[in-house]
C-alpha cells in the first residue's frame, strides 16, 4: 500500500489506504469531476460508477470533502493578529517576538531579518 491520504481541510480527517497507481487514477478523475459545475457533478458520478464501480465510492468520499471546503470558509477560521500602523518606524513595534500566540501556534525565535520583513 501506498500508504495514508488525509484529505486537507476536511472537517473529519478523511484517511484512505490507496496504491500510487490508484490514486493517479482518482486524482485525475477528480481534477475531471472537479473541472464540472457542482450540479453537474452527481450525474457525472452516477455514469462512472456505472463503469467502475469499485472506485466511486473513494471518489465519492473525496468529492464530498472539497465539497466541505468550499462551504466551510476557512479564511475566517484563521487567526488574525493585530498590527500597529504600517508607518510605524519599529518593527518590534508589532509585539510579534518570541513567545507570541499566533492562533494555536506560538512563535520560538527570529529566524531572518531584511528587506521588509522579520521571518
Amino acid at each position: 500500500m501506498w500508504g495514508a491520504f488525509p484529505y486537507v481541510g476536511c472537517p473529519v480527517p478523511l484517511q484512505m489506504n490507496v496504491s500510487a497507481t490508484t490514486w493517479t487514477t482518482l486524482s485525475k478523475l477528480l481534477d475531471d469531476a472537479l473541472d464540472l459545475l457542482p450540479a453537474e457533478r452527481a450525474a457525472w458520478l452516477e455514469q462512472y460508477a456505472q463503469r467502475e464501480p469499485a472506485l466511486a465510492p473513494t471518489l465519492q468520499k473525496l468529492l464530498a470533502a472539497h465539497a466541505s471546503d468550499e462551504t466551510a470558509d476557512l479564511l475566517r477560521q484563521l487567526p488574525t493578529l493585530d498590527l500597529p500602523d504600517p508607518a510605524t518606524p519599529d518593527p518590534s513595534a508589532t509585539g510579534l517576538g518570541p513567545g507570541t500566540l499566533v492562533g494555536p501556534y506560538r512563535l520560538v525565535r527570529t529566524l531572518g531579518s531584511g528587506g521588509m520583513a522579520d521571518v
